[in-house]
Parts: C-alpha cells; sequence; structure tokens
C-alpha cells in the first residue's frame, strides 16, 4: 500500500497540471553523467507551464560555467540533457 501511495505521490509532482509528463531531477543527473566532472544540477524549478527550469554548473568539462536553462518538459531525459550541454557551450 505504501508504494502505491509514494508511485501516485511521485506521478503527481512529475506532471503538471496540463498533464505534460516532466522528468526528474534524478532523470537528468543520470543523463548529464554522475562522475565529478559531470555537469551537474544545482536547482531545479519544476514544470511552468509545458517547460522545465533548471540552473546548472558547468564542472570540469565546461568550466566557470553556469546557466539557467528552459527544456521542453515533453521531451525525453537525454533530449533535456542534450540541451543543457548545448547552453553551457554558449
Amino acid at each position: 500500500m505504501a508504494s502505491r501511495i509514494h508511485e501516485a505521490t511521485r506521478r503527481f509532482h512529475q506532471t503538471d497540471k496540463e498533464g505534460v509528463m516532466a522528468i526528474t531531477e534524478a532523470a537528468m543527473t543520470a543523463e548529464l553523467g554522475t562522475n565529478g566532472t559531470s555537469p551537474r544540477v544545482v536547482r531545479y524549478e519544476g514544470v511552468v507551464a509545458t517547460f522545465q527550469e533548471w540552473y546548472v554548473q558547468g564542472g570540469v568539462g565546461y568550466p566557470g560555467q553556469c546557466r539557467w536553462v528552459r527544456t521542453t518538459a515533453a521531451d525525453s531525459a537525454a533530449t533535456q540533457a542534450a540541451a543543457v550541454v548545448t547552453a553551457l557551450t554558449r
């Protein structure tokens, strides 16, 4: 019973009012990489309309780069991570 409640709560927090499925901070972190040199999510603002907003730090691969990045919530974790990396290279 408790696991079903936890799953329902998790899904509620991943879906905005319009039903757009969003990726989690953990999914974004996994796509960016989990070693010490990978870019990392510093702050996650959640779903805003059909977008997700992330504040990311570039890590060793993109030294000195920190950016707010807005991604499309309906996109996969891989697509959103690619958008974050692209933003860090600008």
